[in-house]
């Protein structure tokens, strides 16, 4: 098992290269919309889902290169990772081929049949589509490569590439509006800097285990556990992104793409919510692999329990935080019109997320141990429910009616995924107590009933400030020495000298 310390690095690596593209997007997004325009911007969200869907097409290859390639180097079986290597490039970019034939075909009745699109941006968001199937191919590959640099917790390296691809996905919106670049233009480039993000990794990948260039071995046994494996990551790459963003294309037929751009504007950022459950998971992956192997379960149930602990109090405070502030939040950002349009979505949403980014934990454990059909089944099962739901909430109750539905689905989901897993691990409920989970539960309750009281309580602003801080110090105070076990504080306190040791250093 790998050292708590270099998972505690790892994890705050994932969380500051994920910190990075969330601020460029609360800074670019609102010049993104003032460049291309309200409409434009709608089909620059649906590119975004399209970017999100790519799983579709890889066959759950990136998660699995990631499993097999753990388990290769806990033992130390250089054949096994020269195999897995690359069978897992031959295989990526031929389904990237294959799915950049069939983006390319199904395109026009996308555009012309499906989707509510101006004719004058019809043949803009045609281009826009096709350029993105162009560099498929590559982008699968890439996914795989970084797969295998995170097998070995080499997050340093995978940082170096994702964080500046992820920044220029916001960037190069952004620049429309100094730039006045158009659609297929901006679509041009983010497209292409994730190709060539791709072709980077690989040569990372070459130069940091040179033991992959001394035979180039596609393994037919290998290639058929992967697909075997892949196979339900697949069908979860297929729903999972149909749950995540079909909302969109629900609004854009019952309403209006400019009622995408109030719902998706919100969503964008607050999805990014994850980077920090996404951070934990990511590092946390490759330990469930390699345990799996291991008679003793009690370290994936520790590791478990934490992960649970740690997501919940991270996310749960912000997500209190945006609850009590979600229209000053709005309009400061977007302007009065978006903060009339999108509070209540906001609102809705960070709940959302909040059980969202905790169904990660489980998520991420059943694949871990060998169990990705269980989380793939329940995302089959949901899918005719949300729709269900869409159909009903959207032409009732607009974006809102939308929120609320995407909320009710990522419940079930975190409830199906946790239910399962504690009756798979019986010790996981002993782990979470140890872990103060329902304590923690009141605790972020409390927090938000008491600064829900203050800002309707007090009519000075002053006083509700004041009010505020003391009781936000208060309650820092309670999760201190309450909340925290020595183990938690031991590593909180070493991090902040670190800090304060680079600091002096420089």
């Amino acid at each position: 098992m790998t050292e708590p310390a270099i998972l505690i690095k790892n994890s705050f690596l994932n969380i500051f290269g994920r910190i990075l593209p969330l601020i460029a997007g609360v800074l670019l997004i609102p010049y993104a919309i003032k460049g291309l325009g309200k409409e434009s911007f709608g089909i620059l969200a649906l590119v975004w889902v399209i970017f999100g869907y790519f799983g579709l097409f890889d066959f759950g290859l990136s998660r699995t290169t990631t499993k097999f390639a753990s388990e290769a180097f806990d033992k130390k079986d250089n054949q096994a990772l020269r195999s897995i290597f690359w069978t897992a490039i031959l295989l990526s970019f031929g389904l990237g081929v294959v799915g950049a034939i069939a983006l390319i075909l199904v395109t026009p009745l996308l555009v012309e049949e499906v989707l509510t699109i101006p004719n004058e941006l019809i043949l803009h968001t045609k281009i826009s589509f096709f350029l993105i199937s162009i560099t498929l191919p590559i982008i699968l590959c890439s996914t795989c490569l970084r797969g295998v640099l995170e097998a070995n917790q080499r997050f340093d390296l995978v940082n170096i590439v994702l964080v500046p691809t992820s920044i220029l996905m916001f960037v190069f919106p952004g620049l429309s509006y100094p730039f006045h670049l158009n659609l297929p233009m901006v679509i041009f480039l983010m497209s292409f800097s994730r190709a060539a993000a791709g072709i980077v990794y690989f040569f990372i990948c070459l130069k940091s285990y040179p033991i992959l260039r001394k035979e180039r071995v596609v393994d037919t046994n290998y290639c058929r556990k992967m697909l075997a494996y892949g196979g339900w990551i697949s069908i979860t790459n297929i729903v999972s992104p149909l749950l995540v963003y079909i909302d969109r294309f629900f609004i854009g037929s019952f309403i209006s793409l400019t009622f995408v751009s109030y719902y998706s504007a919100p969503y964008e950022i607050l999805v990014r919510l994850r980077m920090f459950p996404n951070a934990i998971m990511t590092t946390f992956f490759p330990e469930f692999s390699i345990q799996n192997d291991n008679p003793s379960n009690l370290k994936q149930e520790i590791l478990f329990a934490k992960a649970v602990k740690y997501i919940l109090l991270f996310v749960g405070i912000v997500v209190v935080g945006l609850l009590l502030y979600a229209k000053p939040i709005l309009s400061l950002w977007l302007g009065e019109e978006f903060a009339e349009n999108s509070s209540q979505v906001f609102r809705v949403l960070a709940i959302g997320v909040l059980f969202n980014s905790l169904a990660l934990v489980p998520f991420m454990l059943l694949q871990g141990v060998g169990l990705p059909d269980l989380p793939a089944k329940f995302h089959l099962v949901e899918l005719p429910v949300y729709i269900a739901l869409m159909y009903w909430l959207v032409p009732k109750y607009s974006i809102n009616g939308a929120a609320w539905a995407w909320t009710i689905r990522v419940l079930i989901d975190a409830a199906l995924l946790f239910g399962i897993s504690v009756s798979k691990y019986p010790l996981i409920a002993k782990q979470m107590k140890n872990s103060k989970i329902i304590p923690i539960i009141f605790y972020l309750f409390s927090l938000w009933f008491f600064l829900y009281f203050v800002q309707h309580i007090f009519i000075a602003n002053s006083f509700k400030i004041i009010t505020s801080l003391f009781l936000f110090f208060l309650f820092i105070m309670i999760l201190w020495f309450f909340l925290l076990d020595n183990t938690e504080k031991y590593y909180s306190k070493l991090i902040v000298s670190k800090r304060r040791n680079s600091h002096l250093k420089i």
